[in-house]
């Protein structure tokens, strides 16, 4: 995912910085655009199993941490984790007699059953010659869907061979997960064409292609009608210079743009990994993640959950944008950073589109002044105060085309404003459900000459009585011929809560097939990529080694 936001930020970034470049996007009406005013939040209560009863390990040597990344990721996702708990490098965290092993299945993530193979191997090579008791300490901390490579790993294991250096042999004894989907992850699902061929997350893209870049390409298109001497030099770019002479130019260069950025997207991004069947094996309903909830495991076990605060979808956008390892020791704490940039665009993008507001309000005075004689369009925009660039300079000065440009700057803000609602849909935190909200009374009537029965029409409503709905006026002239109450529906949008890529509900739930589960913790406010190195990491790490989340986690400090 971090490389598709990437490549859908960067395309904003153009739009917003130099928007005369940028493409008006077509293919999607945008006026379909949905505002989730109608929801429900559902409270979460995390199942309440443990911290399980197992008692701390034998021995008292050092424990190996095999560290685990999740999909699309390597060794470097748990670097600084990893370090502050085998070193004292971290301000405020104690060292533990640990020793790190990052693990690294990037280059096989064909399944799940693949990824834990090399896992496997890699254990058998990289941990020191030790006995049963010793190797039975050590424990796995995985992110994401490494958590579910080694829930893969602990149900084939071969516990039958517990002695001797054999490549079978358990090298962990114990699994704690973060933002791990255990019960699916939903995002995998809308990634990928439905039965209908609709991608949402292709969707999502576009509908900010044609959003974020509608208002500048209606102004480019009012220039070139305007006259090809006076479109600003940077206008000239090799997007436009293809489609110059051909006539429909912001259409022509709406198609290329958007089409081959929509394109690109599925081959260079994160969401290209959900086509991999390892990514396949964890969505909602596969049957391979089926086969993992019902395994009876009796490890200790801890799952770590993250919940974000809103917008989620723009505090979760800054740790896909940027690694949260570049911050100190658990200092990936910075997500407002791209809530402050969505809300200066959308401020921008408002005034944009007020700005034409105020020069189509002024139309009148502006021609008036300018026929006789007196000022420039330029001067009169200055002295409205209007900021519109070059476009007076450009005698932009058509009512209908400016009321145009003005409703294609307010496309813009529309995506903004609504931009978190509808990357909730797509990760399954907001979703359509039909509710009964009341009744409606339906009834039929005949023309007055008796002849002819009309179709139901709505007479407003009512309770279950039947009596009550027939005693109802019509008010639509004839008489009743008979009437029946029926159920009022309404669509409300159920949100459920999430890390911004995993649903809580799911990553809090890691069973063990025997009608229990792991003890599920909170990490409030932690996004999916976050919570590899925030303040929440380390209180969760410091917390799961002081005992707090089950004595077998006890480990000493250095």
């Amino acid at each position: 995912m971090k490389k598709y936001f990437i490549l859908m930020l960067a395309f904003h970034v153009f739009a917003a910085n130099d928007i005369s470049g940028q493409s008006e996007c077509p293919q999607i009406p945008y006026e379909k655009a949905i505002r989730f005013k109608e929801r429900q939040k559902l409270p979460f209560s995390p199942p309440s199993f443990g911290p399980l009863p197992y008692p701390p390990p034998d021995g008292d040597t050092t424990r190996i941490i095999w560290w685990m990344h999740g999909l699309g990721g390597n060794a470097g996702a748990w670097e600084d984790a990893g370090a502050a708990v085998q070193d004292n490098v971290a301000p405020g965290f104690d060292a533990r007699k640990v020793a790190s092993r990052w693990m690294d299945y990037a280059l096989f993530q064909s399944s799940l059953s693949s990824a834990a193979v090399k896992i496997k191997s890699d254990m058998f090579f990289s941990s020191p010659v030790q006995d049963t008791a010793a190797r039975l300490r050590n424990m796995i901390i995985a992110h994401s869907q490494g958590g579910l490579v080694s829930r893969y790993l602990d149900m084939h294991y071969d516990e039958v061979a517990n002695t001797g250096l054999s490549l079978d042999m358990r090298r962990f004894g114990g699994v704690a997960t973060f933002g791990s989907a255990h019960q699916g992850a939903q995002i995998i699902n809308n990634a990928l064409p439905d039965g209908s061929g609709v991608n949402l997350a292709t969707q999502f893209f576009e509908e900010g292609c044609q959003a974020l870049n509608s208002g500048k390409l209606r102004e480019i298109d009012a220039m070139i009608d305007v006259g090809i001497a006076q479109i600003p030099p940077f206008v000239l770019s090799k997007y436009l210079l293809k489609y110059l002479f051909k006539g429909n130019v912001v259409e022509k260069l709406a198609d290329s743009l958007c089409s081959t950025v929509s394109t690109i997207i599925p081959n260079t991004s994160y969401f290209d990994e959900f086509d991999q069947k390892i990514a396949q094996e964890y969505k909602v309903g596969a049957p391979e993640l089926g086969e993992l909830n019902s395994d009876t495991s009796s490890i200790p076990k801890v799952a770590f959950f993250g919940i974000e605060d809103d917008p989620v979808f723009w505090r979760t956008l800054h740790y896909l944008l940027n690694d949260p390892n570049d911050e100190d020791y658990f200092g990936a704490n910075n997500d407002s950073i791209t809530v402050a940039f969505a809300d200066t665009n959308r401020i921008r993008y408002k005034t944009r589109a007020s700005h034409w507001k105020k020069l189509n309000d002024n139309l009148s005075v502006i021609l008036s002044q300018m026929a006789a004689g007196n000022v420039s369009a330029e001067q009169v925009c200055q002295n409205l105060g209007l900021n519109l660039d070059s476009i007076c300079n450009l005698n932009i000065l058509n009512s209908s085309v400016i009321v145009d440009i003005q409703r294609g700057w307010l496309e813009g803000v529309e995506w903004w404003e609504t931009a978190d609602d509808r990357y909730k849909v797509l990760i399954g935190a907001l979703e359509p459900t039909i509710q009964q909200t009341g009744w409606e009374c339906w009834c039929r009537i005949k023309k007055s000459d008796g002849t002819v029965v009309t179709d139901w029409h709505l007479n407003g409503f009512a309770t279950q009585n039947p009596d009550e709905c027939q005693t109802a006026p019509l008010g639509i002239g004839g008489l009743i011929e008979e009437c029946e109450w029926r159920p009022l529906l309404e669509t409300v949008y159920v949100e459920k809560p999430s890390d911004g890529v995993v649903l809580a509900e799911s990553a809090s739930m890691y069973p063990d097939g025997l009608g229990g589960g792991a003890k599920a913790v909170l990490l409030p406010g932690s996004s999916h990529m976050q919570m590899r190195n925030d303040e929440n990491t380390k209180t969760a790490l410091r917390d799961l080694f002081d005992g707090m989340h089950g004595p077998w986690f006890f480990t000493d400090k250095k």
